[in-house]
C-alpha cells in the first residue's frame, strides 16, 4: 500500500534506498503524509470523532514485595485476674 502510495505501481519500478530516502524526506516536508491520511480517511469519516481503547492481557510475572507485617497490640499494664469468692470460710481442721 505504502508503495501504490509513493507513486511505485509495479515492484520493479521501486527506487533505490538513496533516492528513496530523498524523496520520502521531500514528501514529509510537503507534509504529503498528513495530506494523504486525511484523503484517505475524512470520506468514511467526515468530521467524526473515533474514539479506540487498546488493552493489554497480557499477565506479567513478578514478585512483589511483601507488605509491612502488622504488630500485636500488648496492654500497657496486665489486667488483673478476677478474685473468686469463697461462700465457704475454711477453719483448717
Amino acid at each position: 500500500m505504502l508503495r501504490r502510495l509513493c507513486g511505485f505501481e509495479r515492484f520493479h519500478a521501486i527506487a533505490g534506498a538513496s533516492r528513496f530516502s530523498r524523496v520520502f524526506a521531500e514528501f514529509t516536508a510537503l507534509e504529503l503524509p498528513a495530506r494523504v491520511h486525511e484523503a484517505l480517511i475524512r470520506p468514511q469519516f467526515g468530521d467524526q470523532i473515533v474514539g479506540h481503547i487498546a488493552q493489554d492481557s497480557t499477565g506479567i510475572e513478578a514478585r512483589e514485595k511483601p507488605g509491612p507485617k502488622a504488630r500485636a497490640v500488648e496492654p500497657a499494664e496486665p489486667v488483673p485476674a478476677p478474685v473468686k469468692k469463697v461462700a465457704y470460710q475454711y477453719s483448717g481442721r
